[in-house]
């Protein structure tokens, strides 16, 4: 104060009299006098009349109480810059004259505001801690509920693989029932139904090789002593020949015509009869072993438990009853829609012929040299419908001889001849063409043709 040139007393004397302002402006918002608020706030009017002058220190809630009487009285409330100017007022006056008032009102403020603070702490605490254990009990349902759930869920899955195991053998028992009705329907109406089951299908009465490997595979199992060897080796060469006959099946030459078709879906219906079967009998096989002690079959599997034997025996009857029912219902139709297929054009029926149509296809490009009769020199043996035309054609200034031999079908060509001193050619090993068959059909042996030709001048 004494740098402004204001003495304590003179700024005392100021804080009083604007401490003294305000209030009495909020006391006038109420409608009543002096007398009258210090009767309704408890103090007697000569000692309010001081508090109100500074002329006596007031209690440390005065201000408190005297704002909450104004605001209860006018019904306003008072604003909070208000009270708070009140307020600094008060506590500058006390800094000027009473210091250790103010030194006092200051510490007790801030314990006040200690105080606050911790009892909100202690609220924030408190409810923390209720949330916690509110979370706690929550964590300790939700704990329950899983357990719960988890026990639920296992039956679930017990119901759900036994009602499977169910279904698969109901599955089994209906693919039989079937199958016995497809049988019964077809003995009934097997006056009105051909059998889809050609003789032809094991290609014995005309491929050499083929009767080979027939009678080596039926002489391995007619043995009445099989080994397991041999039975694993029978069952990976069935393997094996499928795969080979799905590769030949990709070929464009695979067959010529449907009838040919007709044999190999025989066949493969055939086969697959035959392998439902190996599998029934495959669960006999584990039976046996389980008669003598090698194998355990056990019960049918339930719940979660891994499937036994028991069921995979089961597998092995529902799959192969259910092939059977598939074969039964169309194998007839597809062997014999194979089999009765118009004949779009006909194929020949010997080499003359089909030398006849690789000619036509050249374009006339060709010549014939005439030998239907037999050839003595050679010592060929010729066949009935066979002879030893030859067909001779120019391309790219070479000259080409195609005809049906010893070695089956053979294109040379003329150049690669070596001449004798009475004038003849001579050609050492000329490669066989493709087609082995004696009457291929002319396409394939036209294509045969047309890539050894292209190689050649490639």
């Amino acid at each position: 104060m004494e740098a402004t040139g204001v003495s304590a007393e003179e700024g005392a004397a100021a804080e009083q009299e604007e401490w003294a302002l305000l209030l009495r402006r909020l006391m006038q918002t109420t409608g009543l006098n002096q007398n009258q608020l210090a009767n309704r706030m408890g103090y007697p009017p000569p000692g309010f009349s001081r508090f109100l002058n500074l002329q006596r220190l007031p209690p440390a809630d005065f201000l408190s109480d005297f704002c909450t009487h104004v605001e209860d009285l006018s019904g306003r409330r008072v604003p909070p810059e208000t009270r708070q100017r009140a307020d600094e007022v008060f506590l500058r006056f006390l800094a000027l004259q009473h210091p250790n008032r103010h030194e006092t009102e200051v510490l007790r403020r801030e314990r006040d505001a200690a105080i606050e603070r911790a009892d909100a702490l202690a609220a924030q605490l408190d409810g923390t801690r209720q949330d916690l254990e509110a979370s706690q009990q929550r964590t300790e349902q939700v704990g329950e509920d899983l357990a719960h759930l988890a026990e639920e869920l296992s039956q679930a899955h017990e119901d759900r693989d036994a009602a499977q195991q169910r279904c698969t053998e109901l599955r089994g028992l209906l693919a039989g029932h079937r199958r016995y009705a497809s049988r019964k329907r077809s003995t009934v109406l097997s006056a009105d139904k051909e059998d889809w089951r050609l003789p032809g299908h094991t290609a014995s009465q005309e491929e050499p090789f083929a009767i080979d490997l027939i009678n080596s595979v039926r002489s391995m199992a007619a043995q009445s002593d099989v080994e397991p060897t041999q039975t694993i080796a029978l069952a990976c060469a069935g393997a094996e020949t499928a795969k080979l006959l799905t590769r030949a099946l990709t070929h464009e030459w695979g067959l010529y015509t449907p009838q040919q078709a007709a044999v190999v879906a025989s066949a493969v219906f055939a086969q697959l009869t035959a392998t439902c079967e190996a599998q029934r009998q495959l669960g006999n096989v584990l039976h046996r072993m389980a008669e003598r002690g090698d194998a355990h079959i056990g019960r049918p599997s339930r719940g979660n438990e891994a499937e036994s034997i028991s069921d995979v025996v089961t597998r092995l009857r529902i799959s192969a009853e259910t092939v059977l029912t598939a074969v039964d219902v169309h194998a007839p139709v597809v062997v014999t829609t194979f089999k009765h297929a118009p004949i779009t054009r006909a194929l020949p029926t010997d080499t003359h012929t089909t030398l006849t149509h690789v000619g036509e296809r050249l374009g006339g490009r060709f010549t014939y040299r005439a030998r239907h009769c037999l050839d003595q020199s050679r010592g060929d043996a010729i066949r009935p419908g066979r002879c030893s035309c030859q067909l001779a054609f120019r391309y790219q200034d070479e000259e080409w001889t195609l005809y049906y031999g010893a070695d089956g079908w053979t294109l040379i060509c003329m150049s690669d001849g070596t001449r004798r001193e009475d004038g003849s050619l001579v050609f050492s090993s000329p490669p066989s063409l493709r087609p082995s068959e004696e009457v291929p059909h002319p396409e394939h042996l036209l294509d045969s043709v047309c890539k050894t030709v292209a190689a050649r001048n490639s």
